[in-house]
């Protein structure tokens, strides 16, 4: 979850979702190349910059897949 209040879901399928804490609406779907595996991981670099990575397909079509947030 974000400081903002995005948490992050991915469901077996290829997209990546964030969804608003406060009220569960669906505020993106982010095309992954392989389906979602794995709960989303997110981190801060010292930077300040948010990113998302989560692990997507299996086998040889395994990929982690990161994502930078947009500043707030």
């Amino acid at each position: 979850m974000t400081k903002g209040g995005l948490v992050f879901a991915g469901s077996g399928d290829p997209y990546l979702y964030a969804f608003d804490k406060s009220t569960g609406r669906e505020v993106s779907r982010v095309p992954t190349p392989f389906p979602v595996s794995a709960t989303p991981m997110t981190y801060k670099a010292k930077s300040g910059r948010q990113f998302v990575v989560v692990a997507t397909g299996a086998g040889p079509d395994a990929a982690l897949v990161g994502f930078a947030l947009h500043s707030q």
